[in-house]
């Protein structure tokens, strides 16, 4: 007795990796350690409203313009597969990269007492893995749907994830100095062996 995948499970399914990449989050987060600096609010604006911006487009279907929530393409199985596996991919990088942090994890750009250089797990081909691996999630959810607004926010949520990883790497810079720009000349910032 062969079981049918449709399209919609596979999307039931990728909301629920969702929630479980949240629910790491939540659950792990009173652990980190305690910050000692941070940037500015006009710094965490910067990369806050991008990604304010991003999270509307992706979830207030309602209340965008006609335009953006038009399908790009028709889905298809095969399409919704790739775009469910990707989707695995990019959230078990996310917690992996999440627990590869541990107690040195934070919301926003900051340096935590006694903060370590991570370079364990997916730090060692990407700097920033936890967003790497949410950029691909994301990429894998858009092809399931297959809307023109999924895409967008996609931009709009790798705008933000670039400017805060900037505003990180200097408070990276200013923490551990030489060791900090040697990784940075060895690993790529979001995407291995690319950027």
């Amino acid at each position: 007795m062969a079981s049918t995948i449709s399209i919609q499970a596979l999307s039931d399914w990728t909301h629920y990796l969702w929630l479980g990449l949240i629910l790491v989050c939540l659950v792990m987060s009173p652990f980190t350690k305690t910050a000692y600096k941070r940037e500015s609010l006009r710094s965490e604006l910067n990369y806050l409203l991008p990604g304010a911006l991003a999270a509307y487009l992706l979830f207030a279907s309602r209340t965008t313009p006609y335009w953006f929530n038009r399908p790009a393409y028709t889905v298809s199985l095969p399409v919704a597969v790739v775009g469910f596996v990707v989707a695995v991919c990019g959230i078990t990088t996310s917690v992996w990269a999440r627990f590869a942090l541990n107690k040195n994890w934070s919301g926003t750009a900051e340096l935590k007492r006694d903060h370590e250089l991570v370079r364990r797990g997916p730090y060692r081909i990407t700097r920033h893995p936890i967003y790497s691996g949410f950029l691909l999630a994301l990429f894998g959810s858009a092809l399931e749907r297959g809307l023109i607004r999924s895409f967008v926010a996609i931009a709009a949520f790798a705008l933000c994830f670039y400017i805060k990883s900037l505003a990180e790497e200097r408070l990276m810079v200013e923490r551990f100095g030489g060791s900090y720009l040697r990784y940075r000349s060895e690993v790529r910032q979001l995407v291995p062996f690319l950027l």
